[in-house]
């Protein structure tokens, strides 16, 4: 009797537990599957912010729909109750678009009714990773249009008050685009004085040219031209889009004249974007003019071989000079009695003069290469006035070329293993850096800023001594060399009398004597470590900031 009712029990205790299982496995699913609408609706509530768009040939940001059809707002509300508006506000005036909105998982549609009579439906994608919305509107077959929306106040947009001071100057297409997937586009120049005239000519296909003449005025960040005299062709492409309000609510405001230009600024890469609905988006460059020193890549070219001086007009105290020797090329400014190395190479395989940074003093650029069995090549350049050089290099990964194309200096990428080209891009300037402006995708990579003198100013002192293997030969330098006052204009104090001057090149820190055309010593700044490492034949030495100067 006892064994009997211990086994019902047992029995008992297994039904509770899988049905204790069952249950909770059900009540589970229920969750999972019935998602309350008011808790899915409170990832939309709020109001939501143009980004960016992005076609089959093209991506642009908010700066071009302000430049497109002198919008200063575009904005969606989505309300708890269902309902929400696109608030648009353009130059002159605003506009408000009612609708009522489903939710279903993480797509959101809008319904409203157009002036016709229409239901008009939009479905917007909701990407939590990227905390956007996404909003997909066909325009016909093979075009589409796709509208990206975040949080507002999460995308914050450059505030830029131009000035015609500012823009005044030459300015180049050349039909390069700089944004995602566009075709080839116009090129051509755009000519804006300090009187406020304006005079834009574009080149297309087989010589067709276009050109508009007339006043400019600045806003903010945006630029714009009133044309009195338009060629023919351009007459009949106007700068601004027609329409009436489209699938998104959006209202397209067109200017009485309807061959007006507007471009807007981007103070970043120091370049102006028109919006032309045929040809698409065109960037000017600041026309720089460009003075090729040497291109070894040019077959009528030899290189360093060729021309070994060159007299710049905007440096008429400086000679540039190539010079070559069993380890490789290096170009040095002569400036009086003084030398300053500016780079070097394995060899130097061209060398530019453009002024990158505005200040009227053309920077040297350069290909150079270098390695023994890894060879890569990158580019360097030179801002002889601040003493400052900039490189971009991916030694392994990609090498970088300069070329010049139609008047304006470009990179090429290379992949490293397989030679083949993977983009191509135009030297520009972002925040006062160099950059590499690709073609592809339109994003710009910086160059990396090499050693600047004014890194080094102070005293450095002997921290330690190592023989490299020479029977001590080498070592005996640094019992007389131990420290250093490093001051500006490569200036330097020494224990060892023999050493007086220093140039810093490509990184390395080469140290002279009364002859700058052989070094005594050189080094190479740790700036993680703070600590110059110098080499004297097989010996090197760590030198330290002294305690006064850390």
């Amino acid at each position: 009797m006892d064994s009997f009712a211990q086994r019902m029990k047992h029995k008992k205790t297994v039904f509770w537990l899988v049905f204790t299982a069952i249950l909770a496995c059900v009540t589970a699913a229920v969750c999972f599957l019935t998602v309350p609408k008011k808790q899915r609706n409170a990832d939309f509530v709020g109001t939501w912010e143009f980004c960016k768009s992005v076609t089959d040939t093209y991506e642009e940001d908010f700066a071009i729909l302000q430049a497109m059809m002198g919008m200063k707002q575009y904005e969606i509300v989505f309300r708890e109750d269902g309902t929400g508006a696109v608030h648009l506000v353009y130059d002159s005036g605003a506009w408000e678009t009612p609708f009522t909105y489903t939710v279903s998982g993480n797509t959101l549609t809008t319904r409203r009714t157009d002036e016709r009579g229409e239901v008009v439906l939009v479905e917007y994608i909701y990407d939590p990773p990227e905390g956007t919305l996404h909003a997909l509107v066909a325009e016909g077959e093979g075009n589409r249009w796709v509208g990206y929306f975040v949080r507002k106040g999460t995308v914050t947009y450059p505030s830029v008050q131009l000035t015609i001071d500012r823009v005044a100057g030459q300015w180049k297409s050349d039909g390069h685009p700089v944004t995602k997937g566009m075709p080839p586009s116009l090129s051509g120049t755009l000519s804006l004085d300090r009187e406020g005239r304006a005079s834009l000519h574009l080149y297309g296909d087989e010589g067709t040219e276009m050109t508009a003449v007339g006043t400019y005025s600045v806003d903010g960040s945006l630029l714009r031209i009133e044309p009195e005299e338009v060629s023919e062709p351009l007459k009949y492409h106007p700068w601004y889009l027609r329409g009436d309000i489209n699938d998104l609510g959006m209202t397209n405001i067109h200017p009485v004249n309807e061959t007006a230009a507007t471009a807007s600024y981007d103070p970043k890469t120091d370049t102006l974007r028109f919006y032309h609905w045929d040809f698409g988006v065109l960037t000017f460059y600041r026309d720089r003019t460009v003075t090729q020193w040497f291109d070894s890549y040019d077959f009528d070219d030899h290189g360093p071989n060729g021309p070994a001086t060159i007299a710049v007009p905007s440096f008429p105290d400086v000679t540039f000079c190539c010079e070559s020797d069993s380890w490789g090329d290096r170009i040095v400014a002569v400036e009086g009695d003084r030398t300053w190395p500016l780079l070097t190479g394995m060899p130097i395989l061209n060398a530019f003069f453009t002024d990158l940074t505005g200040d009227g003093k053309p920077e040297l650029c350069a290909t150079v290469a270098f390695g023994s069995g890894l060879v890569d090549e990158h580019v360097i350049v030179c801002d002889y006035v601040n003493r400052q050089s900039y490189a971009l290099c991916e030694r392994g990964e990609y090498d970088y070329q300069l070329y010049l194309e139609n008047g304006m200096l470009r990179v090429k990428k290379i992949e490293f293993e397989t030679r083949e080209q993977a983009d191509t891009g135009i030297l520009v300037t972002q925040d006062g850096v160099p950059a590499y402006q690709a073609q592809g995708d339109g994003s710009c990579t910086l160059f990396y800023r090499q050693l600047h003198e004014s890194e080094l100013y102070g005293s450095w002192i002997v921290r330690e001594v190592k023989d490299g293997g020479n029977n001590g030969a080498d070592m005996a330098f640094f019992d007389v060399c131990r420290d250093f006052d490093l001051q500006a204009d490569g200036v330097v104090g020494c224990s060892d009398p023999t050493v007086s001057a220093y140039r810093i090149c490509d990184g390395t820190v080469f140290f002279y004597g009364a002859d700058t055309s052989q070094a005594r010593c050189w080094g190479m700044y740790d700036r993680e470590k703070d600590v110059l490492e110098v080499w004297h034949g097989a010996a090197n030495a760590a030198f330290v900031r002294s305690e006064t100067d850390k």
